[in-house]
């Protein structure tokens, strides 16, 4: 038997590689008809060997797939080098800058910025990894130097492939060199030029490594794409565009990768792939994550997410099938997490589910008594282990972490100990009923979560001071009804709209077969898709929006359609041969591209976006039509109805504020600002809510006043609503500021238009600008003592508020609360009569009578405690004079001219802050900080937590365990029943 290399680095029998059996094979029935001694005239001729051919047809289909969406999204706006806007999109764009400029040459992943919430934790609680993708494609050499990295990109691709003579390795880069120069020199060395050749290098790194058999060829691989992603520099605008297409551009190529390492037969994977274009451009959502609509409004981290979650999933079976890639499995799972955090919950119970039917279907004595009762056992334990999970991420505040990570680890440790005790396998398979399996899965995900510990854990272990925007679940159903009723009435237009009735249809078609034939991947995803609907229909209200569950049930549709009719076109291909162990193989070879004809046939129409189509405007009886091939006569152009709003979002968004109608205003409104904080001095602003802030390209243009303005004119408002517990705070405020507040955080005790209210807020937080843009609002701020204006632009009016400085001393003695810290109590312990919240800090903060005293979460036991609803008694203290106040971007100092007296610094409050001099710091409401100075100069700093270096640790041993299991052998898995008999 042949070798090939397997994972590792280990040798691997030909049959374990993937692809190396007869897909032709794979679920093909038995014909009891045939005599298998047959006449001796009849002579059998072999199959005709057309592998080449069909993997020629699936690259087409899936590249096809990939660059339908790319040309949906207008790669010529994606490569020009604008600003990218629209919903969340165009408020990201912060981060990016904030990640390359500050905190990677500080030499860390996250920190602290004070530009948005009086200042928050950056990515401590939003996801980095796509944005070091967008570093690393905006990092290196740009027009016509850029050649050079691509040249030694090149040249370590020629070594990788083998070339190891000089001159035949220099002709190579000389060809291509004359090549690019002539690309470079017509295209003007441009974004388009840098783009080009960038795909390019990475393209023959990878055929290089297709075709490689040097011993460090993965190495070398990581090494010639690594320059030429870190060498050619791509602009700020293009490198951000790239990456939040990238997940939607990849999910067409992750589906079928998904498709080949299950073992799905041809042509099912690339059916898979023409699926997503489906899902990617499905209308029944615009923000729940996933496709491409989402991706528009700014989730283009979940995409990313999901298209490597579909990725691992293809590994995960493979790897539990062979014993094989759990360094593979341990890193993509990893980047999931790292990338959003609800994808990786959705691959998770992927796991468990496929874990399962795999061990289910490894049992040698299926079908038994023994085999019930095990199955019984080992779906009770899986049940214990996520309902202790769920408990550990969502229900905390009664069951401490400490007993639920006990109770996953013990639980598992069962389930080995369980399954090592099981029946033996009586053909000698090395291991015992699902232990070599668990075992697989156990120690790729141990390594997994060690890799992402550098940002999970510290996530994890600061989730008291996550903000709760409290989204309102999708109610559907309805208590003390029949099941058939709600289900009926309410939960099926939710899960199947009417336009998906089709994909639905097909779908029960792939579930049943899948059932039918005992397809391991098919009833995995029917398991899986009906615990999905169960979840979405009975989920409470919480953290977890059930809305973002429909994605993963329209993605599971989907898939569960392309196996339906893969099934389908096999059938028909076994009745047109009339042999069912030869199926005609023609009809198989142009499923996939005639599915793939019809689907981006009918999408394009729809997105109005097809070469040579036209639209055909309604005449008040027959609607608008999009004729596809529009330059043929009518009878012979097909027509689609409808209309896709997808590739216009994307047009809006990637030609950038600069492509607005309203972009000469919004400049000038930000170099306004600019000029006031050289003339009137840095600070924190806050600018009144409209909607028609839309016009600039997001209602969230704003935000980026400390981009533009290298961080001296700080934003109130910003976009990580949940990263910030001082968020609700601020949506108060801007409803007290707003002639239209977008009021974005439910059941808050909202005011309307109250300028003395508002601005007693604005000094408390000691936000130095407000910046009016109504007649309502500007009338009021106009004739209010503590407004100066003193700038205006547009309709804008500045005003600098008075007494609103950083740092400032208190009168009395700051009062401790007996409620809970717990940023769900600290805001919201109760609700009132109209169902509004109410909690200490809250309840403070809208009492602006109560403010004299500072309402502490925690302090010296000197100082006084009340309970909730209780009033504070006034302890007067001898204030201190504080001077010489200077803040930077993770740091305050200031001195006093005495010691002991309390300090309020308006800055918010988080556990990393760290203070010399003084006692603290305190968290005040609404979420602010105290110090008590224990000398005359004081100096606070935003550092790591213990967790934050333990974490850190975790991740160094993670890599070290990666690199030993991509070393280890595999793990000897017992053989499961043939795929062909599925």
């Amino acid at each position: 038997m042949s070798t090939l290399e397997a994972p590792g680095g280990v040798d691997a029998p030909e049959d374990d590689v993937e692809g190396s059996v007869d897909d032709d094979a794979i679920g093909a029935p038995i014909d009891l008809d045939v005599d298998p001694d047959g006449p001796d005239d009849v002579v059998d001729e072999p199959p005709v060997d057309d592998g080449a051919l069909r993997r020629g047809i699936d690259i087409v289909v899936v590249a096809a797939c990939a660059l339908f969406v790319f040309w949906q999204l207008h790669p010529s706006l994606i490569l020009d080098d604008s600003t990218p806007a629209g919903g969340d999109m165009g408020a990201h764009v912060w981060a990016f800058a904030y990640l390359r400029d500050v905190l990677l040459p500080s030499f860390r992943l996250s920190g602290w910025t004070p530009d948005w919430y009086a200042g928050f934790p950056v990515f401590q609680f939003y996801m980095v990894v796509p944005f070091l993708g967008m570093v690393a494609l905006n990092a290196g050499l740009s027009g016509v130097a850029s050649v050079v990295p691509a040249g030694l990109s090149l040249a370590v691709s020629a070594r990788l492939a083998g070339l190891r003579d000089v001159r035949r390795v220099a002709m190579v880069l000389v060809a291509a060199g004359v090549v690019t120069a002539g690309i470079g020199a017509l295209s003007g060395f441009g974004e388009a030029f840098r783009f080009t050749i960038l795909v390019a290098a990475v393209a023959a790194a990878v055929v290089a490594y297709q075709r490689s058999s040097e011993s460090y060829r993965r190495l070398l691989l990581l090494a010639a794409i690594g320059i030429a992603l870190l060498g050619i520099a791509l602009p700020y605008g293009t490198s951000f565009k790239l990456v939040t297409v990238a997940g939607v551009v990849a999910m067409p190529v992750s589906a079928y990768l998904f498709g080949r390492l299950s073992r799905l037969p041809y042509p099912t994977p690339a059916l898979l792939s023409v699926a997503t274009l489906g899902f990617l451009f499905d209308k029944n959502f615009t923000i729940y994550g996933g496709n491409a609509a989402s991706t528009m409004a700014g989730e283009f981290a979940f995409s990313i997410s999901l298209a490597l979650a579909i990725a691992y999933l293809g590994v995960l079976v493979h790897g539990l099938r062979t014993g094989t890639h759990r360094a593979t499995a341990a890193v993509l799972l990893a980047l999931v997490g790292l990338c959003h955090l609800i994808p990786a919950f959705f691959a998770l119970g992927a796991t468990a589910v496929l874990l399962l039917v795999h061990v289910v279907d490894e049992h040698p004595v299926r079908g038994t008594r023994a085999w019930r009762a095990d199955v019984a056992a080992f779906v009770a334990l899986l049940a214990v282990v996520l309902v202790a999970a769920g408990v550990l991420l969502t229900d905390t505040a009664t069951l401490p972490p400490t007993v639920a990570v006990a109770a996953v680890a013990s639980t598992m440790v069962v389930i080995l100990w369980w399954s090592r005790t099981g029946p033996a396998d009586p053909e000698g398979a090395d291991g015992w009923f699902g232990a070599a399996r668990s075992w697989w899965l156990m120690s790729t995900g141990a390594v997994s979560a060690l890799l992402a510990a550098w940002w999970v854990l510290p996530f994890f272990w600061q989730r008291t001071y996550l903000n709760d925007m409290g989204w309102e679940k999708i109610a559907v159903h309805r208590q003390g009804t029949a099941i058939w009723t709600w289900f009926t009435d309410s939960v099926w237009p939710e899960l199947v709209p009417g336009d998906l009735r089709l994909v639905a249809a097909l779908a029960l078609v792939g579930a049943v077969l899948s059932l039918v034939f005992r397809n391991r991947i098919g009833t995995a995803l029917v398991v899986l898709g009906l615990g999905l609907a169960t979840a979405f229909v009975f989920a409470p209200q919480g953290r977890l929006w059930n809305a973002r569950l429909l994605p993963f049930w329209y993605l599971v549709l989907y898939f569960l359609a392309a196996l339906g009719v893969g099934e389908v076109v096999r059938a028909v291909a076994q009745l047109a041969s009339g042999r069912p162990d030869r199926p005609e193989r023609r009809i198989q070879w142009v499923a996939a591209p005639l599915l793939l004809l019809l689907v981006s046939g009918f999408l394009g129409g729809q997105l109005r976006n097809v070469p040579g189509g036209r639209t055909v405007p309604g005449d008040g009886v027959n609607p608008e039509r999009y004729e596809i091939l529009g330059f043929l006569p009518d009878v012979l152009s097909p027509d689609v109805e409808g209309r896709n709003f997808v590739t216009d979002w994307s047009r809006w968004n990637y030609s950038g504020y600069e492509g607005k109608a309203a972009y000469p205003e919004y400049r000038d409104i930000v170099a306004t600002m600019a000029d006031v904080g050289r003339t009137n001095g840095c600070g924190m602003s806050l600018w009144e809510y409209s909607s028609d802030l839309n016009d600039y390209g997001t209602p969230m243009a704003l935000m980026l006043l400390p981009h533009w303005t290298d961080g001296c004119i700080g934003s109130m408002e910003g976009l990580y609503f949940e990263a910030s517990s001082t968020t609700p705070f601020h949506f108060l405020m801007q409803s007290e500021l707003s002639a239209g507040p977008s009021r974005a955080q439910r059941d808050l005790p909202y005011r309307d238009l109250d300028m003395n209210a508002g601005v007693d807020h604005l000094q408390l937080m000691g936000v130095r600008y407000y910046m009016g843009r109504s007649a309502q609002a500007n009338a009021a701020a106009s004739v209010h003592p503590d407004l100066t204006e003193i700038a205006s632009s547009g309709p804008w009016v500045v005003y600098e508020v008075a007494d609103a400085p950083m740092v400032e001393p208190l009168a009395f003695e700051p009062a401790v609360t007996t409620a809970s810290g717990h940023q769900d109590e600290w805001l919201c312990g109760g609700e009132d009569e109209f169902g509004r919240c109410t909690g200490a800090a809250l309840d403070w903060f809208q009492d602006t009578s109560a403010q004299d005293v500072a309402l502490a979460a925690s302090g010296p036991s000197a100082w006084q405690r009340v309970d909730p609803g209780q009033e504070s008694s006034r302890r007067p203290v001898e204030p201190a004079v504080v001077s010489e106040v200077e803040t930077g971007r993770d740091g305050i100092s200031f001195t006093v001219d005495r010691v002991g007296s309390p300090v309020l610094v308006k800055q918010s409050y988080f556990p990393n802050w760290r203070v010399e001099g003084a006692d603290g710091p305190y968290r005040v409401a609404p979420n602010l900080m105290v110090v008590v100075p224990t000398s005359n100069e004081v100096r606070m700093t935003y550092g790591r937590e213990p967790v934050d270096y333990a974490a850190i640790a975790l991740t160094v041993v993670g890599i070290a365990l990666a690199f030993g299991l991509a070393r280890s052998r595999r793990v000897a898995v017992p053989e499961l029943r043939d795929v062909a008999e599925t």
